[in-house]
């Protein structure tokens, strides 16, 4: 609780030092467009609508336009584009889906005219979320894997994360919750890295819904105050009040009435600086919805009808319509039915606009409503009259009664055919769709018997060699024990040392195979110095490389720091490394040396062996890869490549290789030094 509070208070005291920091970058943007000329001038106004797309969306809408039309008379199409982006993220920020999206598809015919293909990759990002906020997930998430591909391309790691982060949320509103986690964990990763305040802001909010629907609600929450505070520290009123929205609703659904009332005024008097009218409207219809929630209805209603009042002025009537019928629900509750019935005319009214409802049924329903709520009594005074009236008529309705019995059995029959038949259609379909499951489940098993058998196959074949050693050896000590010298038998010794050490490696490499194939393997990142696993994997190797006469040559920097898995170092490196000897002829020597490039450390492993082939070298880290003898004749499985790969690339990293036949090869693969704490 009382960490809780002292974050709080770093929100708060960050967003008062942002205050004095935004006017500043505000006049530094402005004095920029007053020295700049021609081109320099629209990147300088592209910089400020971008500025104020996050903190004043009315004031950034005319300097967007009036940018535009001076890019137009340049000839300056990436500039156009730039300023179209901002222009469509203002339009974002004022909830104005429609023109959000008729601002972002001008810039489609003018991405062929651009060569910068960040920028291309960023407008699919916006085009993406647009269509996403409209509802068209579908096209969103095309755009989306488009900036992903591109992004990948040109290794343009911000536009990466930021795909990562919708795709996260659109897997989020496809119920597809560990999938939605994983990309949004991506995105940390990456943002984190390259100190991405905005998209690391992001990727904790979208955690944070995640969470939520998990209804951890504490994680959620803490998330969200990670966002907030680097959103205040962006100077971004927009998505910090978009954040204390979620916090208003998430402390909702934890019961802490008085914290969601908190955040969501404070959403409200963010909105309301950056000029936000509809998003106002709709935090006072969910800020009225709180104080009800605490019984304070007086206070509530007070809420719903300044929202009202709001959505009104500004004429959204899908907001009206929801706000007034909060209101009709609370009168109704009080039985207030004289209220009920004057809001039922608004909403009546609000939805004629709206959805082209039928006059005529509304009333019909409004009048069956206002009887049934308050003049049962009325009611019954009046079916008296009504049946005493109609008493000499029994006859007629009799026979009406019978004629319509009638029709209703001929109905029900016509029905009961006509849903025998549907039944029937449906189980033709049902029939056929389970033929296609079969159908694709027998592929899959096809292929799973396939790679099945392929394992078998290298295990039938690499596993039986190391054994033949150990059971040729094991067998001539046995039988020749008295007549061997010391040094036969020492010599016998080191090769069933040789081949249990190479088996072992062998049935490790497959267990874990195994295990990241079953998908039971959990990373545990940290951060250590790489020295300390290299050393015990050198140890371990060391009788290998003696016995070959082979040089292991540690170059590795003091005290470089590695943020990984342990257990994934131990295994790569010993991989890599006994391959190295294993390749290696007699007297060789292998060397293992560190750099560092873009946040990353690289540990490359060089021999001097007898190199690969490019035809297997296009092989290498693929199932196609057939295991081969090393210069001893040394055996293996032909997974430890492809183990290293795989869990390499789960913990954030590549590898790769460079190699020449004859002369030797290298190996090697890198890893993050020192994200911040996930």
């Amino acid at each position: 609780m009382q960490s809780k509070i002292l974050l709080v208070l770093a929100v708060i005291i960050t967003f008062c030092v942002t205050i004095n920091f935004a006017l500043d970058k505000e006049n530094s943007l402005l004095s920029a467009i007053d020295k700049a000329k021609g081109k320099d001038r629209i990147d300088a106004i592209s910089d400020l609508v971008f500025f104020y797309s996050i903190s004043k969306p009315l004031e950034g809408k005319s300097w967007a336009e009036n940018g535009i039309k001076e890019a137009e008379k340049l000839n300056y199409a990436e500039g156009k584009v730039k300023l179209l982006n901002g222009l469509g993220r203002i339009f974002m920020a004022l909830h104005e889906t429609n023109k959000t999206i008729e601002t972002l598809e001008r810039v489609n015919p003018l991405l062929k005219l651009v060569s910068d293909k960040k920028l291309i990759s960023e407008t699919y990002n916006y085009l993406g979320l647009a269509y996403m906020i409209a509802g068209r997930f579908t096209v969103a998430a095309d755009y989306h894997i488009n900036a992903l591909n591109l992004s990948r391309e040109n290794k343009d790691k911000k536009n990466l994360a930021t795909a990562y982060n919708y795709l996260g949320i659109l897997s989020y509103i496809q119920k597809k919750y560990e999938k939605a986690l994983d990309y949004c964990q991506q995105a940390l990763v990456i943002t984190i890295s390259i100190d991405d305040k905005e998209g690391t802001s992001l990727a904790y909010e979208h955690l944070g819904y995640v969470y939520a629907v998990k209804n951890d609600y504490k994680k959620a929450i803490d998330y969200n105050y990670k966002a907030l505070e680097l959103r205040n520290e962006l100077g971004d009123a927009v998505e910090a009040s978009a954040i204390y929205h979620n916090l208003g609703i998430f402390y909702g659904s934890t019961g802490e009435l008085q914290k969601s009332l908190h955040a969501i005024e404070e959403a409200i008097t963010l909105r309301e600086k950056y000029g936000d009218r509809k998003g106002v409207g709709s935090l006072y219809s969910d800020l009225g919805a709180t104080y009800i929630l605490q019984n304070q209805n007086e206070v509530g209603m007070k809420y719903y009808f300044e929202s009202l009042k709001i959505r009104k002025e500004i004429n959204d009537l899908r907001g009206t319509v929801a706000v007034l019928k909060k209101i009709i629900y609370e009168y109704e509750v009080n039985k207030d039915f004289k209220n009920a019935l004057k809001y039922y005319k608004e909403l009546y009214m609000a939805s004629d606009s709206l959805n082209n409802l039928n006059r005529h049924d509304f009333e019909k329903e409004l009048q069956l409503k206002i009887e049934t709520a308050g003049k049962q009594k009325q009611l019954d005074l009046l079916n008296e009259n009504y049946n005493l009236e109609k008493t000499q008529q029994t006859y007629l309705v009799f026979v009406i009664i019978l004629i319509s019995i009638l029709l209703v059995v001929g109905l029900i029959s016509y029905l009961i055919k006509r849903n025998a038949h549907r039944n029937v259609i449906k189980k033709n379909n049902l029939i056929t769709e389970q033929k296609e499951k079969l159908e694709k489940l027998n592929n899959e098993l096809i292929q799973l018997n396939t790679e099945k058998d392929k394992v078998f196959s290298i295990i039938a074949h690499d596993l039986r060699t190391p054994f033949t050693a150990l059971m040729g050896f094991s067998e001539v000590i046995k039988t020749e024990l008295d007549n061997l010298s010391k040094e036969e038998l020492k010599k016998f010794i080191d090769s069933i040392y040789l081949s249990s050490r190479n088996l072992y490696n062998l049935l490790e490499n497959l267990l874990q195979w195994s295990r990241v194939n079953r998908g039971v393997y959990e990373l545990s990142l940290e951060q250590f110095e790489i020295n300390e696993v290299l050393e015990s994997v050198i140890h371990v190797l060391n009788e290998n490389a003696k016995l070959k006469r082979i040089s292991i040559i540690n170059e590795v920097q003091n005290n470089q720091l590695i943020f990984s898995d342990r257990l994934v170092i131990n295994l790569v490196l010993r991989n890599i490394i006994s391959n190295a000897i294993k390749f290696s002829n007699q007297g060789g020597r292998v060397k293992i040396m560190s750099g560092t490039s873009d946040g990353f450390v690289e540990i490359s492993i060089s021999d001097t062996g007898v190199g690969i082939p490019e035809l297997q070298l296009n092989r290498l880290f693929t199932n196609e890869v057939v295991s081969t003898n090393g210069t001893d004749n040394e055996s293996g499985t032909g997974l430890g490549l492809i183990l290293c790969k795989e869990m390499i690339e789960k913990s954030g990293g590549h590898i790769w290789v460079n190699s020449q036949v004859g002369k030797g090869s290298t190996f090697t693969f890198s890893q993050l030094i020192n994200p911040k704490q996930i």
